[in-house]
């Protein structure tokens, strides 16, 4: 019958060693069976799933060479004794970030969108000289003179860091309405605090960012930190007594936007996975066509020998150097 009949093709050479022959493991016979293909294919495949391996190994023992060598070249950048040039410039960079969070609350806007738009704005502009004044010389320190008082304020690098990171925080919470960025600006304002554990401002945000998203036993812990430091903060009190009213929270998750993503995860594992998703591929074409050859010998066969050649193609690229 036809669907045991043999299927005759020609022979498909993979390279040849170094003595010019090849193996004749690496031969497709004349004359051959489905099954014949299918061992084939597996053993081609083996072959190139250990040379990714093989591959993988050398790539994480590089990558751990270069992250060694990163790390030792900041560590002596952290440390190397700086020049008065040098040093002079950072407290310059940190002075410029200093003013831009000194007078970013001066004046909000009315619309609480623009407002953290421009709160975002300008964290994002101090966090720029942060950044420049950190690997210029990160031991710089800002001393700031209030104009009224007349006393004297000294702000190191991470310092001013938290102070950024706080107001970036507080924009994505308070100022928010979205879960997504009320669990974002979290993010910052924790990563604030460890650099600044002793500022209570970090629980009292904290706390009114956890309370909105309806972690009450967090929010508590965290207010109940600030009211420690700061006894009088009768707002503080009025969250946590629940008499204050917040703000609700909007999720913008959806399904069209769930789609989007899978639909985007999809793309991007066809465009990292080629090989595998040539063999997958192909694999399908002749599972497709093994019931087909019933109905239409042509099609079945059609299905079945473009489904080898997709294979043979992706092991060949996969396998080739």
């Amino acid at each position: 019958m036809a669907t045991r009949a043999a299927l005759s093709l020609s022979a498909v050479v993979l390279p040849m060693d170094a003595g010019g022959h090849s193996s004749e493991q690496d031969y497709l016979p004349s004359t051959f069976f489905p099954s014949d293909v299918v061992r084939y294919c597996w053993r081609q495949l083996r072959r190139a799933i250990k040379k990714r391996r093989r591959l993988a190994k050398l790539k994480a023992v590089l990558e751990r060479n270069r992250s060694a060598k990163e790390a030792a070249r900041r560590e002596y950048e952290r440390t190397r004794p700086r020049t008065a040039a040098e040093t002079e410039t950072a407290i310059q960079h940190l002075k410029i970030a200093h003013n831009y969070l000194a007078h970013i609350a001066d004046k909000i806007p009315d619309n609480p969108r623009v407002a953290q738009q421009q709160f975002l704005q300008v964290t994002s502009a101090a966090a720029k000289h942060i950044d420049q004044a950190r690997n210029i010389a990160p031991g710089a320190v800002y001393k700031h003179e209030d104009e009224k008082t007349h006393e004297a304020t000294d702000y190191s690098v991470d310092d001013l860091a938290a102070r950024s990171l706080f107001w970036e925080g507080y924009a994505n919470t308070t100022l928010s309405i979205y879960s997504d960025e009320l669990q974002r600006g979290i993010e910052v304002l924790l990563r604030g605090k460890q650099l600044s554990p002793f500022v209570s401002r970090f629980d009292r945000a904290l706390g009114e960012a956890y309370l909105r998203l309806g972690r009450t036993e967090e929010g508590r812990k965290y207010l109940n930190q600030h009211l420690r430091s700061e006894p009088d903060d009768f707002e503080a009190h009025k969250m946590l007594d629940g008499v204050k009213p917040l703000w609700h929270v909007e999720s913008r998750s959806g399904p069209p936007k769930e789609r989007s993503e899978r639909s985007e995860k999809l793309f991007l594992f066809v465009f990292d996975h080629p090989h595998l998703t040539g063999f997958l591929v192909g694999a399908a074409s002749m599972l497709i066509a093994l019931p087909i050859y019933h109905v239409s010998f042509g099609l079945g066969f059609t299905l079945f020998g473009g489904g080898i050649a997709v294979i043979v193609i992706s092991l060949w690229t996969a396998i080739a150097p």
